[in-house]
């Protein structure tokens, strides 16, 4: 079994030492029976990720996808966002692998304005999910609960923690193991 995980630098693991991105922690928790391969770009769009996404997904048996948070500190606004995304399934589900769609996590800090756009984005991409039967994980909800309650969860703007990268891999791994028998 091999899961493919397309995303930017949230997917990469940017701001946490190596081995404590979710998509690691994934790894180590089905301790190689299930392959996670990690096709996170620091500073990725949606655009790079829909121009890649066909090389990435030869010989995937699952697809994880999350992108959007680039192309909205870029200023674009949640529909063209979601446009982009549709592309980007589309290459997916013309090869029939099952995919599941991240809602990626809020943004923090000094650039939390642009927060209300990802939020309706992931509102946007939930909805769209939902009406396709696509399986969704919502770390924007998963961490914003735990930020509202006080809990430190970023390295910076963006970028989340150990603490919340334990978080999504957690959710992840539920998501998958809900999902049915992949092998």
């Amino acid at each position: 079994m091999r899961i493919v995980c397309i995303g930017d630098s949230l997917t990469h693991g940017y701001g946490v030492t190596f081995g404590s991105g979710w998509v690691e922690l994934l790894s180590a928790a089905y301790e190689g029976r299930i392959q996670f391969v990690n096709a996170g770009i620091d500073g990725d769009t949606l655009e790079g990720m829909l121009y890649r996404v066909h090389r990435l997904i030869t010989d995937a048996d699952m697809v994880i996808l999350m992108g959007g948070t680039n192309n909205v500190l870029m200023g674009r606004d949640a529909t063209s966002c979601l446009t982009l995304l549709d592309r980007i399934i589309r290459v997916v589900q013309e090869e029939e692998i099952p995919l599941m769609v991240c809602l990626a996590p809020p943004i923090d800090g000094e650039i939390a304005e642009e927060d209300g756009v990802l939020r309706d984005y992931n509102e946007l991409v939930r909805h769209y999910c939902e009406d396709r039967h696509i399986h969704t994980i919502d770390f924007y909800h998963l961490i914003d609960t735990h930020r509202k309650k006080g809990e430190a969860l970023y390295v910076g703007d963006v970028h989340v923690n150990e603490r919340g990268h334990q978080y999504m891999a957690n959710l992840a791994q539920a998501a998958i193991d809900a999902y049915g028998d992949l092998r």
